[in-house]
């Protein structure tokens, strides 16, 4: 709450606020922030990591976020994090943190939620220039708990020799530099163009009915998206209840409402066919 007040103080001044949502993953996190500014008349963007779009450089992403959370750890990394520390000797549990909040991250894909997306390369272009790595499996990268093997050899032994592990990790980062110059000139040209006309330009009393169908519409576009089709199990729901249709001479992939219905989270949200419905539709 206190946030959101500080934001609508600054778009009443007429400032342009940047905000980093590193624990707002998902839509409905973001949209209380992206509504305000839509009823201020402002221009919304998003700028995230390009390695989300690929299984392997998302694992690197994963490694390269490793050494820096872990590198500004000090005191046996009892410090230097306001929350991702090391507490009652679990070395992994900051790892654990990370990987969290990489397998929730949704990107914006909600009609409307903003005006225009920069997917910025953090990492060098190059992996075989990222330094010796040794033999990591990055494209065993998968869903789940359980942290990467890789990963979870660096924690056989104390704090110190896991974070001086990890600094190779660092050398995949780009400079501040190299990824500060093209999102400042984009930025820019960002700031010279005008809102776009936006289903989430909506009266505070409805937020929440908002929130909640921004959510499903998030949900039902990863259920189908390429990066998790990939993952699903031959005998999977996804795979036995899809069926394929030719239209304008194109075979396309369709599932019926009750697999969207029945997924854990939109199940938990209290989704219904029509609000699956809705949200294909838009």
């Amino acid at each position: 709450v206190a946030t959101q007040a500080a934001l609508e103080s600054l778009l009443a001044q007429g400032l342009s606020p940047i905000f980093i949502l590193r624990n707002g993953v998902e839509v409905g996190d973001r949209l209380p922030y992206v509504v305000a500014a839509r009823r201020a008349g402002y221009r919304v963007t998003a700028v995230w990591p390009e390695e989300l779009s690929t299984t392997s450089r998302r694992a690197a992403l994963f490694l390269a976020s490793l050494a820096g959370c872990y590198g500004r750890l000090t005191s046996g990394g009892r410090s230097g994090h306001e929350t991702l520390t090391i507490t009652d000797g679990q070395l992994a549990k900051p790892a654990q943190v990370c990987l969290n909040f990489l397998q929730m991250f949704r990107a914006p894909s909600a009609p409307g939620e903003v005006d225009a997306v920069l997917t910025l390369p953090f990492l060098q272009s190059d992996e075989l220039d990222l330094g010796d790595l040794g033999d990591l499996k990055l494209s065993g990268f998968g869903k789940g708990k359980v942290l990467p093997e890789v990963v979870q050899e660096v924690f056989e032994g104390d704090f110190e020799k896991a974070k001086e592990k990890m600094m190779r990790w660092g050398t995949m980062r780009r400079s501040v530099q190299d990824i500060a110059d093209p999102l400042t000139e984009w930025a820019k040209q960002q700031m010279s163009q005008k809102p776009s006309a936006s289903t989430f330009s909506m009266p505070s009393t409805d937020t929440k009915k908002l929130q909640r169908a921004a959510k499903i519409r998030a949900a039902v576009e990863h259920l189908v998206s390429p990066y998790n089709l990939s993952a699903c199990r031959d005998g999977g729901t996804t795979v036995t209840t899809c069926k394929w249709f030719t239209i304008n001479e194109r075979l396309c992939p369709a599932w019926p409402t009750s697999y969207f219905a029945g997924a854990p989270q939109l199940k938990k949200w209290g989704t219904t066919a029509e609000d699956v419905l809705d949200a294909a539709k838009e």
